[in-house]
């Protein structure tokens, strides 16, 4: 059970508190039926972590943070799968990645924004209000797109590239 803010429920989804609206209840989890008061297997230990990935504490944000920015590049969602997230071949030619593709970009993009990593998170203009605050969250998107273009994405690479020159022996 998570504990959220009054007046906000916990996102399953995105793993973070948010306000009622915004929250997407799809399943109610079935209560476990109690054990019996005599177990009748001996209990066995797990060596393998519970969880296949790691979890965040809940955080709450405002119901309208970086909404339009969403919106907008769920809008461009076709075009960032097939004429933005592209590798190139051994013949040059460009093809959608097999890598990368639009909806795993905007988990990680939400995971970074929301949650961040040793309180840092992706600057989405989330304190500049209106439009102007849109275009430097959209402007900066994409120049994480161009250098992400630059070291990984063009190679359908997940691994990130080393471009320093070492001229040491």
């Amino acid at each position: 059970i998570t504990d959220c803010q009054q007046g906000t429920l916990f996102d399953e989804k995105l793993s973070v508190c948010d306000y009622e609206q915004n929250v997407e209840c799809t399943t109610t989890p079935v209560p476990t039926p109690r054990p019996s008061k005599n177990p009748t297997i001996s209990p066995t230990y797990r060596i393998a972590p519970t969880t296949l990935h790691p979890t965040f504490p809940p955080q709450t944000r405002s119901p309208s943070a970086n909404n339009a920015i969403e919106d907008n590049l769920h809008y461009c969602k076709d075009d960032i799968d097939n004429k933005i997230l592209l590798y190139q071949t051994a013949w040059n030619d460009w093809l959608p990645s097999t890598q990368y593709r639009y909806d795993g970009f905007l988990r990680g993009l939400q995971a970074m924004y929301l949650e961040g990593i040793n309180d840092m998170t992706f600057y989405l203009g989330e304190d500049v209000p209106g439009e102007e605050g849109t275009i430097i969250g959209l402007v900066n998107i994409a120049a994480f797109l161009a250098q992400s273009m630059k070291e990984t994405i063009k190679y359908d690479s997940c691994d990130e590239n080393n471009w320093d020159i070492n001229n040491e022996g």
